[in-house]
């Protein structure tokens, strides 16, 4: 199987699941007598790069961003296995290349009524919104924002009383679009700079009340750290670190840590570079900052990392629960992914 570009997480009766994969992609379960992983589902895709899970009306659907293809997929799970339930035209562009269509999915609900914002990796394609429709109980198309072309990652954040759609592109820009109580305003209300960065993705996230987001950035030595200061967002810290392809943070025991993919595209043979690792970092509640990296560990090719539905010990699908030292090593390499990982 081609390495996989995106892993994601869900549970049904119970069960505990993983679904990722590029152009072979599969499900898997997790067996609880043998402690491993194991593939229930294979279906074939056009260089999946991301996977998004959503439930509506109690029912598991799933969005694959395939960056091959003009189209993507959404799925709906039977109980066993994901079945094709509708299919979303995502990109327009004549272009024929291998990374025309969608490069990212976000699942996400306002007053109540599901919505599915889509990235294309073209210039000329914009930003699509889908809106649920609950009387045929499939998407429609709902809206389209212009600003901003090549987009990488989307992320719907609320901040106050308003909620925002947060666009990032290979441009080097990172664009807020504000919820105006019927679609997004299709002009930006902050557009951040990276100075040519080439973000992948921008994490959101919240911790104390406060809002922050994480830039990871392909091309320069950092990413940044931005924090809402109520009218918009500020640069707070550069975190050092070239060629960070993704960011994902996760709790334990009340404290808060992050996980930065790094990914050397400059080395001739970057699937065995070892220029490729992921760092663990720690957030600091007094400075506000993540502390230095507290791990550093050699992988290959790290093309995203991502989080457990949670790493709560509670709710670790494992025989054994994992500490709640921070300390990453490898537990099983599996056909979803290249390397799963549970705590000392």
């Amino acid at each position: 199987m081609d390495g996989a570009d995106d892993v994601r997480s869900f549970t049904f009766n119970g069960d505990f699941y993983l679904v990722g994969g590029n152009v072979n992609s599969v499900v898997e379960k997790w067996n609880r007598s043998t402690g491993l992983f194991e593939q229930v589902q294979g279906f074939t895709t056009s260089q999946a790069f991301d996977f998004e899970l959503m439930q509506i009306g109690g029912e598991q659907y799933m969005v694959a961003s395939e960056l091959s293809n003009t189209t993507s997929r959404v799925y709906k799970w039977d109980g066993s296995a994901f079945q094709v339930y509708q299919t979303l035209t995502t990109s327009t562009s004549l272009d024929t290349s291998s990374e025309r269509g969608a490069r990212d999915t976000r699942a996400f609900t306002i007053g109540g009524v599901q919505y599915l914002a889509v990235a294309t990796n073209q210039a000329a394609d914009p930003t699509l919104i889908f809106k649920w429709n609950t009387s045929t109980l499939q998407f429609d198309s709902f809206q389209s924002i212009a600003e901003g072309a090549f987009g990488m990652d989307l992320e719907v954040q609320t901040l106050g009383a308003s909620t925002y759609l947060v666009s990032t592109d290979l441009n080097g820009y990172v664009r807020l679009f504000q919820w105006n109580g019927t679609n997004f305003n299709t002009t930006a209300t902050q557009t951040i700079n990276t100075n040519g960065g080439q973000p992948m993705e921008t994490l959101a996230f919240d911790i104390n009340g406060a809002h922050y987001l994480l830039t990871s950035r392909i091309v320069g030595t950092q990413s940044d750290l931005y924090l809402w200061n109520g009218t918009q967002y500020t640069s707070v810290q550069s975190i050092t670190g070239s060629y960070n392809r993704d960011w994902e943070t996760f709790s334990i025991n009340g404290e808060q840590y992050f996980v930065a993919a790094n990914y050397d595209f400059s080395l001739p043979s970057y699937w065995a570079s070892t220029g490729d690792y992921v760092k663990f970092y720690k957030f600091n509640t007094t400075t506000g900052q993540l502390d230095a990296a507290m791990q550093t560990t050699q992988v290959l090719a790290p093309a995203k990392t991502r989080r457990s539905a949670s790493l709560q010990p509670a709710s670790w699908p494992m025989t054994q629960a994992p500490a709640a030292s921070p300390l990453c090593r490898p537990m099983q390499w599996t056909a979803t992914a290249r390397c799963m990982a549970r705590w000392r």
